[in-house]
């Protein structure tokens, strides 16, 4: 009895996997790249919503008599900005320090009068670390910027 003959190999070209992976790979990377980004976008800009939320509170709460003298009212705002940054602590977007802007009655607070609202705006941006190659042509070379604003109406103590 004779054997089978063995099965002859298709005479397919070799490699077609490959070519097609390297001509798919870079948009499965940006479709990749993007949703992490702005993930990422979303994630610094809801810590930057609570921390000026929470020193909005902070100033809209304070006592009237720290607010009627200058030298009480410069702690109260330094507090208030001690308290955005210490929330933000590792958590910048960028490799430069956020802008934190407080304000009374949309001006300074300047101690010699009770503020009828104060606004705290935090301001960031978030520079891409991972894929930055695809975002520098999206964003620019200083990256997206993110901008909070909290106001609140003084209810005092």
């Amino acid at each position: 009895m004779s054997r089978p003959a063995p099965p002859r190999p298709s005479r397919r070209p070799r490699g077609s996997a490959a070519v097609e992976m390297a001509l798919i790979l870079p948009t499965l990377l940006l479709l990749l790249a993007l949703p992490l980004f702005f993930g990422r976008a979303l994630y610094h800009y809801q810590i930057m919503q609570r921390a000026s939320h929470d020193a909005a509170r902070y100033l809209a709460s304070c006592a009237e008599v720290d607010l009627r003298s200058p030298a009480r009212t410069a702690d109260v705002v330094a507090a208030a900005r001690a308290i955005v940054l210490a929330e933000l602590d590792g958590g910048s977007a960028g490799s430069a320090a956020p802008l934190v802007s407080i304000s009374c009655n949309g001006g300074q607070c300047s101690g010699y009068f009770v503020p009828a609202t104060v606004t705290v705006q935090v301001t960031d941006l978030l520079e891409d670390d991972v894929l930055p190659f695809y975002s520098y042509n999206l964003l620019g070379a200083r990256g997206l910027p993110l901008s909070v604003t909290a106001s609140m109406r003084y209810v005092g103590n």
